[in-house]
């Protein structure tokens, strides 16, 4: 019989406002507020069953927009559910900066299948129009709209090759093996490191790419900022690479650091697999030993003390970057869990003229409301005892259904997960529902005791031949894998990857249905 093709279109270009960009050249552009995004979908099917109403084919497929807070870590970004309404996908988005770059994620049947960039405007919506078949995601083709159409497909595809180049031509990966090498003066390291990685590092990033004209400044100035965080700024670091332990050198040997550009509209428009936490962080971890914390000092002499700190390094120390910093260093106080005193909140609402006060008091009391309503954690460590999954859950949560989260700390899939359905998990809270989260000891000890505090719930970690035979006895393929268990601790589902938030909410559901 000869094939059908059976395309349904909803073929609704988005009309867009220009509301326009301030006009005030001192304004940072960190800037608290809301961004439109629009997704039209269009599906294509090769079945000859045309028949099939919109319901059946757009059911399955979910889209997610995705952000990177400022002060975010790579693995804490922001997943949204966008609404459905047939064959469109919208959300109001929350984001910190009046333009910066975004993404989102289409999910079948729970499945990531592909995903792009998205330029997300405060003072213009974006829209995309996406052609897909379902059966295939692999075939599809994006166009942008509004706050987006400044970029196509095919940039998005050069930009992103550029950037997976210079992740894996990372500095730390091919900085000197050589013992030697670290014993000679810091000014001769720095001249290495310039006058041949640099450059090495840029032709091994942008290789045979056509970078977009319009991407290319704040492109390069990305390169250049990764460079910085990953090579220039950990100088003790890279030496201890290789087993030897070298003196700081003096403020001076950072002027790298000056050949950044630090204007509000390149600086903060960067593509989001290095955040700009990981360059704030790196500046006050590493840079002479570590520098001091903001703690209860009033935020303009903590700044006066960093630009005294940096002036041997940097002619000019922009104001964007000394607010930053001083953010960064009270977001290194809450990711610890200490929440703000109150004469740091007060100093804060007094030390800061734009929106990055507003974005750490946001964050502390979010972090308040968290240790408030989490289910406090249960660390146990079984790295050194044998561990049966099921006489576990039978001796500890008997007549209550449990979910058990196979995970490890450096699955970046899996922290993804936990981050997206933390909201869903909330839903449960107080229920019978038991959320047991298990780790292997190829989480190193600390990193998983840190960041199982920070999930809460029941944890356990065991040893990876442990974790293995759980995987190989349920048929799961990897992490992260989960097991549905009911009251009576019979399995119901299993199933490797994450269900999505809807189809994760269904089987929980199932599990503890609403009385």
């Amino acid at each position: 019989m000869k094939k059908l093709l059976f395309i349904l279109i909803l073929y609704v270009i988005p009309v867009f406002i220009y509301a326009g960009i301030p006009s005030d050249s001192t304004h940072n552009a960190i800037k608290m507020g809301k961004a439109t995004l629009i997704v039209d979908l269009i599906c294509f099917s090769d079945s000859v069953d045309s028949q099939k109403n919109l319901d059946e084919i757009y059911g399955p497929i979910e889209i997610f927009a995705n952000i990177y807070p400022v002060f975010s870590k790579i693995e804490n970004y922001i997943i949204i559910p966008m609404k459905q309404d047939s064959m469109r996908y919208y959300a109001e988005i929350p984001i910190e900066r009046l333009e910066e770059i975004g993404g989102i994620q289409v999910h079948v049947n729970g499945d990531w299948v592909f995903g792009s960039p998205v330029v997300l405007k405060q003072n213009e919506p974006s829209g995309i129009k996406i052609e897909m078949y379902p059966s295939d995601p692999s075939r599809h083709y994006c166009k942008y709209y509004g706050a987006s159409k400044k970029y196509t497909m095919e940039d998005w595809i050069a930009i992103g090759q550029t950037v997976i180049n210079a992740d894996s031509m990372n500095p730390f990966s091919y900085a000197p093996k050589d013992k030697d090498f670290y014993g000679k003066s810091w000014e001769a390291i720095r001249k290495y490191q310039i006058e041949t990685l640099f450059p090495n590092f840029i032709k091994g990033s942008i290789g045979n790419q056509a970078i977009p004209a319009q991407a290319k400044t704040w492109l390069e100035n990305y390169l250049k900022i990764y460079f910085a965080s990953q090579c220039i700024i950990p100088y003790t670091r890279l030496a201890e690479m290789v087993d030897i332990t070298v003196e700081e050198p003096p403020i001076e040997s950072y002027s790298f650091l000056d050949s950044i550009d630090f204007s509000p509209d390149i600086f903060l428009l960067g593509y989001p697999l290095m955040t700009l936490r990981y360059f704030l962080n790196n500046i006050l971890r590493d840079i002479d030993g570590g520098l001091e914390d903001i703690g209860e000092r009033p935020v303009k002499k903590w700044k006066e003390y960093m630009d005294r700190k940096l002036a041997p390094a940097m002619e000019e120390r922009p104001k964007l970057l000394l607010d930053l910093l001083a953010g960064m260093s009270y977001v290194r106080q809450l990711e610890e869990e200490k929440p703000l005193t109150p004469i740091q909140i007060k100093n804060i609402n007094e030390g800061f003229t734009d929106d990055i006060g507003k974005i750490v008091l946001a964050r502390n009391e979010a972090l308040v409301a968290r240790l408030e309503k989490k289910e406090k954690a249960e660390l146990r460590n079984m790295t050194d005892e044998a561990f049966d999954l099921k006489k576990f859950i039978d001796e500890n949560y008997k007549g209550r259904p449990v979910v058990v989260d196979l995970w490890n700390t450096w699955c970046g899939p899996c922290m993804q997960a936990i981050s997206q359905s933390e909201e869903t998990k909330q839903e449960f809270a107080g229920s019978d529902l038991v959320f047991l989260y298990v780790a292997d000891d190829s989480s190193p000890e600390d990193e998983w005791s840190r960041k199982a505090e920070e999930i809460g719930s029941k944890q356990v970690r065991v040893s990876t031949d442990t974790s293995a035979a759980i995987l190989k006895n349920h048929n799961l393929e990897g992490f992260p894998s989960y097991l549905f268990f009911d009251r009576d601790h019979n399995l119901v589902h299993s199933r490797t990857a994450f269900p999505g938030t809807r189809g994760f909410r269904e089987l929980l559901l199932e599990l503890n249905p609403r009385k």
